[in-house]
């Protein structure tokens, strides 16, 4: 909403894009400019951060939102793997041994212990993720430790796809140093826009003390009105006296 609220205010006053951040003074007209173009340089960045990280807070609500435009996609094992020992004795040797078979171009990133009838989990990441620990995942069965299924991270729906890559666009783990840097600053610019809005604001509401200049300017004003009333007064005096009755 600040985005938006920012670019609409933005709008009448857009050509003063051109004097970029420079300002010629403190006063509040030169801080508010300011502010203004930095906001435009911001916004793209920073409401691609919000919304991702709106998105990440809901994780339900928008899995099942991008899933319409194509959910994940789970497949029985091309290769069977051995069976491991059940859940209180995980053998994690055969389960990534398991996992490697699977995905040979992979990399484990997370192992998830069982947990009731949920099974073991791991995680794996494959060339072309975005996600730092990768989205493609093995399951292995609670009772018998045997895998059940795969996820293929590269293989899932549209939707799928987009949704997982909201966390790295999010945390900056794609685009390299530049999106890295990007982010920096578009951090670094909201934190001296709130400064600048503080301090036009200060600026406002802050009632200055006269000048010399001022009170030199404004005692003549009062004494050149108080002249004009006296001579007024006295006109009117003279017009009100009566003259004298024959």
């Amino acid at each position: 909403a600040l985005i938006v609220g920012g670019l609409i205010a933005y709008w009448p006053a857009r050509r003063g894009w051109r004097r970029g951040l420079r300002a010629a003074g403190p006063s509040r007209i030169e801080l508010l400019s300011v502010h203004r173009n930095l906001g435009t340089y911001v916004a793209l960045p920073s409401l691609i951060v919000a919304l991702s990280g709106a998105a990440l807070a809901f994780p339900s609500t928008s899995r099942a939102l991008f899933d319409q435009f194509g959910g994940p996609r789970a497949t029985p094992l091309e290769t069977p793997a051995p069976a491991f020992k059940p859940a209180r004795s995980v053998d994690w040797s055969n389960a990534l041994a398991a996992a490697t078979r699977a995905f040979p171009d992979a990399s484990p990133r997370i192992v998830v212990w069982p947990r009731g009838e949920r099974g073991a989990q791991i995680r794996l990441r494959r060339p072309g993720e975005w996600h730092p620990n990768g989205r493609t995942r093995i399951v292995f069965d609670a009772a018998t430790g045997a895998a059940t299924l795969y996820e293929n991270a590269m293989a899932q729906g549209a939707g799928r796809r987009a949704y997982n890559a909201l966390y790295p666009v999010h945390a900056a783990h794609v685009g390299g140093r530049v999106y890295d840097a990007v982010v920096f600053l578009t951090g670094t610019g909201l934190s001296v826009l709130g400064v600048l809005g503080v301090l036009a604001f200060a600026k406002r509401t802050r009632p200055q003390a006269p000048t010399p200049e001022r009170r030199t300017v404004t005692s003549d004003r009062i004494k050149n009105g108080s002249g004009a009333q006296n001579k007024e007064s006295r006109a009117s005096d003279g017009c009100n006296k009566k003259a004298p009755t024959p």
